[in-house]
């Protein structure tokens, strides 16, 4: 499964497949400004199916919105992406799904598989697939991103999150 941008592309180049210590990834995507930060809202949606929260589903919903309109890349299939979703995350019950391994640019920054890798953490899963492409392209959701997309309101709620996973991450 590859994202817009490198669909776009003619023949990317894999540099490598591995196996990622999922604590270790998220730790690597966050950087020092929490640059994924919509690992995080995706989290808290996944709260939200079990019914942890009231909240996740409207703010994940408001986030795929302002990604459509700043990302021509995003298929516009993934704005309403709800159902999808609960699907991916009722199959997570199983465990990973190994066949979708998510994909990295050759920094190991997320390209493609925030749903997957917000799973991975919620369901305690160690280790989980990535393709390593040869692209400089990153993806910024950042919180810069969030006050920039008028999406301010969320901040509190992700940087809970944060600091939730960050303290598992660390154990």
């Amino acid at each position: 499964m590859l994202n817009g941008y490198m669909l776009m592309r003619k023949n990317p180049i894999i540099l490598a497949s591995i196996v990622l210590n999922t604590k270790w990834a998220f730790m690597h995507f966050m950087h020092d400004n929490i640059n994924r930060a919509d690992i995080l809202v995706r989290m808290l949606a996944i709260d939200d199916f079990y019914n942890k929260n009231d909240f996740g589903f409207n703010l994940y919903t408001e986030m795929q919105h302002a990604r459509s309109r700043t990302n021509q890349f995003m298929p516009k299939h993934q704005i309403d992406y709800k159902d999808k979703f609960c699907d991916l995350i009722t199959s997570f019950e199983n465990g990973y799904n190994t066949d979708h391994p998510i994909i990295l640019n050759k920094s190991k920054e997320l390209l493609d598989g925030s749903h997957r890798m917000a799973l991975s953490l919620y369901n305690d899963i160690p280790k989980i697939p990535a393709v390593v492409y040869d692209e400089d392209f990153s993806v910024d959701y950042s919180i810069n991103w969030f006050n920039q997309n008028r999406l301010c309101h969320f901040i509190p709620y992700i940087m809970a999150k944060y600091e939730e996973v960050l303290k598992r991450c660390k154990e």
